[in-house]
């Protein structure tokens, strides 16, 4: 099954800057190395998104709690 990992790509020689990019891929090492791979000379290092709710946040109330009935 594809995960989905964010990865986070940046050059050596400048460490605070970086991007990070979105990878659907089986493992997290196959992730970092699709990264470090499209972006020649650079690092990656991966983490998985659990949810998909991640990448496109709901406005708040947009998930309706039914009312407790006492």
């Amino acid at each position: 099954m594809l995960n989905l990992y964010a990865v986070k790509v940046w050059h050596p020689s400048a460490p605070r800057y970086g991007e990070t990019i979105n990878i659907w891929t089986y493992t997290i090492d196959r992730a970092e190395y699709l990264a470090a791979e499209s972006y020649p000379g650079c690092r990656a290092a991966a983490q998985p998104l659990a949810y998909r709710a991640e990448l496109k946040p709901r406005p708040p109330g947009y998930f309706r709690r039914p009312q407790r009935v006492q």
